[in-house]
């Protein structure tokens, strides 16, 4: 079984390019980031996550720059 790496974090952004808010959802961030679902813990706005230790987990979440390569961010 695959462990968990990632808190994703969905919700919304004001884009950069174009001033326009965006909800980008956590099964889109995980495609934009490249990551492996499987490893994903999502939460949607307002979740509370109980029973679940967040720690060391990497934070994942839309970018008002649209950057989600996770080597340029030194992740």
């Amino acid at each position: 079984m695959i462990g968990k790496k990632y808190l994703v974090l969905e919700g919304e952004i004001t884009s950069q390019h174009d001033g326009d808010i965006h909800y980008i959802s956590g099964r889109r961030l995980i495609e934009l980031y490249g990551v492996n679902p499987k490893e994903c813990i999502v939460v949607k706005p307002g979740e509370e996550i109980r029973g679940i230790n967040t720690s060391g987990l990497i934070l994942l979440r839309p970018r008002y720059d649209g950057n989600y390569n996770l080597e340029k961010q030194g992740m």
